[in-house]
């Protein structure tokens, strides 16, 4: 039916919105996590750690997984791992509730690299240059939400294990609407790969330089990204020497809605046919001063102006960087599209997890924040400019050995 691929991305959005819901409630509720089992902020991070790693075996083995099972099944099983949460009240063990953190963020991670390739099949390069923006969100959006409502929603669900319980029964729900609305991509007759050309088709996009300076230029973001929700609630609630009345609480939930606002901004420059490098270019410089203005800001309005800037700029680049492997690989399939989703992902998020753990360990080392939020503003600098001498030079790379269609 021609409505389908309207469910489909409706689902895909909302089961993303939940989910990451469920990661930012992790960081919302951090000091109290802490307190609950007596560890310290790099075993507090440890949980939000959980499903990065996750996401980075989530990445590694999506492509796979979905070559073999079909899209349908496979992202069925995603939802099925996110849906764990629902055990989260039953257990009393740190380490298990780590386990389960993890399960979800494998199954995120499948619902994450599945985003790109299905809008490429299902939409044009127009319509789905919006809709990766679009997609770039839903997670940002639930983790605004959590981080506005936190207190009311712990409250209404009974308890912060509870509202993550929730966020797993809900996910199961969608997972219902997946089976009954998702048609698996067919195969045409005569177009399945063989063995050597898939082979082929993955170790030039691994060697890629189209894959390899978007996972640069996304490094730094994606830190930026991480570190309002997973730190700058212990920050202000326990570091900084700001009055429990102050604005600057509200840095995270600003610094989401900055993106939301962001995505919106990517879609109305990539119709204005900005040229992705000099958008890079601009965007990062300002995202590093902005983002130094919502860690050092020297009153409230600085910090949360800085905060919402920081994210309105990381989210101008979804409309590009999410659509760069369709426009600059030549002649990509959804199989080539999921494969450098996949690697994109993978990279991004094992440089994401080491760069947020060393964060920790910086605060905990020094008793303070401030060599920690240095180490994010050089990463800021650092990775934009080595991303501006990666980029190719041409529109487009060689031919990939692929398939015509999944």
């Amino acid at each position: 039916m021609k409505s389908e691929k309207y469910i489909v991305e409706f689902l895909m959005f909302a089961v993303y919105l939940v989910f990451g819901a469920s990661w930012s409630t992790t960081g919302a509720v951090g000091a109290q996590i802490m307190q609950d089992y007596g560890i310290g902020v790099a075993d507090s991070a440890m949980m939000t750690n959980a499903i990065l790693w996750a996401k980075i075996l989530g990445a590694l083995g999506i492509a796979v997984v979905t070559y073999k099972l079909g899209i349908k099944k496979s992202y069925l099983l995603a939802l099925l791992l996110v849906g764990t949460a629902v055990f989260v009240p039953f257990t009393d063990n740190f380490y298990t509730l780590v386990l389960i953190r993890f399960l979800n963020g494998l199954g995120g991670a499948m619902c994450l690299v599945s985003m790109v390739p299905v809008v490429a099949h299902y939409f044009d390069a127009k319509t789905g240059a919006k809709l990766n923006s679009i997609n770039g969100i839903p997670n940002v959006i639930g983790s605004a939400i959590v981080l506005m409502f936190a207190a009311p929603l712990i409250e209404f669900a009974g308890g912060w294990k509870t509202l993550l319980a929730s966020y797993g029964w809900i996910t199961l729900a969608f997972a219902v609407a997946w089976i009954v609305f998702f048609k698996d991509f067919k195969q045409e007759k005569g177009q399945e790969p063989t063995p050597e050309e898939k082979r082929a088709e993955i170790k030039t996009v691994v060697k890629s330089r189209v894959v390899w300076s978007m996972i640069i230029q996304y490094v730094g973001g994606l830190l930026m990204l991480l570190v309002p929700f997973t730190y700058l609630p212990t920050y202000y609630a326990e570091y900084a020497n700001l009055p429990a009345d102050s604005i600057a609480y509200l840095a995270p939930s600003i610094n989401q809605i900055g993106i939301v606002v962001g995505a919106a901004l990517s879609i109305w420059l990539k119709g204005k046919g900005v040229q992705y490098q000099k958008l890079f270019a601009v965007t990062s410089v300002i995202m590093a001063v902005t983002t130094y203005m919502m860690f050092f800001g020297s009153n409230e309005y600085i910090i949360v102006a800085g905060a919402f800037g920081a994210g309105m700029m990381l989210s101008s680049w979804f409309s590009f960087i999410f659509s760069l492997p369709r426009e600059l690989l030549k002649n990509p399939s959804t199989n080539t599209i999921m494969f450098a989703m996949s690697t994109f992902w993978l990279a991004s998020y094992i440089l994401a997890t080491v760069n947020t753990q060393i964060v920790g360990y910086l605060v905990d080392m020094t008793g303070s924040f401030v060599s920690a939020f240095y180490y994010v503003l050089v990463i800021l600098v650092v990775c934009p400019i080595l991303a501006q001498m990666m980029f190719p030079k041409s529109k487009a790379e060689k031919p990939l050995v692929a398939s015509e269609a999944v």
